[in-house]
């Protein structure tokens, strides 16, 4: 089987997602699987990585244009003139060509826009790669009927049951990776004493970004808190492990 990931690495992806691609082709490659993460620009840092022609600085020009002709039509740039849609649309005209050649099988990818192009191209047998969406815990589960494969990286759908309701037997859940040779249950007597945690007490560790606008981290915080509250002798030390978007305000120690 030849794998595809996709990344189109715009403005205003969430970087954790962008990881998640790299990490993923770098797992698949470890295991020698045949796989080839397609990206926008960029350097070719490992053998599995692939820039796709015509994605670079030098279209910066280019872009710049395009980014333009909404206001000087008068457009909502959430309409029709959207620049970042029209990226997403060429990007994906870029990547069916390669998905074609190469005969891939499977295309992961977790631009919706993106993903509807490959889908409408093989629809019209121009390829016959499948697509697999990658639909993060923070995204809407409302337009996802559209596609038949889907990549959940959290357990449920936000909106709770209405969504459950609408959910496909090709839809499949798989968290986000954890580097079990990293995190593995046992003893790590050494490292809490660098962090001043005494070796009776009890951990809870939570991996995941640490967003202001994201209510999961938060409500393990406030449940741990609620904890305290009620028993303040309780050995309870939340560890939040993860990256910290700008905006988002240190968690109190």
């Amino acid at each position: 089987m030849r794998i595809a990931i996709a990344c189109s690495g715009l403005d205003g992806s969430p970087p954790d997602l962008d990881a998640w691609a790299t990490d993923l082709g770098r797992a698949l490659a470890a295991r020698r699987e045949k796989v080839v993460l397609f990206k926008p620009s960029g350097v070719e840092l490992e053998p599995h990585e692939c820039t796709l022609p015509g994605r670079g600085s030098a279209f910066a020009p280019a872009r710049e244009l395009l980014r333009r002709i909404p206001r000087l039509l008068g457009r909502d740039r959430a309409g029709e003139g959207d620049d970042r849609s029209a990226e997403h649309d060429r990007f994906a005209r870029a990547l069916i060509t390669p998905l074609r050649e190469g005969r891939f099988d499977v295309l992961h990818v977790r631009e919706p826009r993106v993903a509807l192009q490959v889908q409408k191209a093989r629809r019209f047998g121009r390829l016959k790669t499948r697509t697999v969406l990658l639909h993060g815990p923070e995204g809407s589960s409302g337009d996802l009927q559209a596609f038949a494969y889907v990549h959940h990286l959290a357990p449920a759908p936000p909106e709770g049951a209405s969504a459950l309701e609408a959910w496909r037997p090709t839809w499949t859940a798989i968290p986000r990776f954890v580097d079990t040779a990293a995190f593995r249950p046992g003893r790590a007597d050494a490292l809490r004493l660098d962090l001043g945690i005494p070796t009776s007490a009890v951990v809870v560790l939570a991996c995941s970004p640490i967003r202001r606008h994201r209510d999961r981290v938060s409500r393990v915080i406030d449940e741990c808190a609620l904890l305290l509250a009620r028993d303040p002798g309780s050995p309870v030390h939340l560890i939040l492990a993860g990256p910290r978007d700008p905006e988002t305000p240190r968690p109190p120690r």
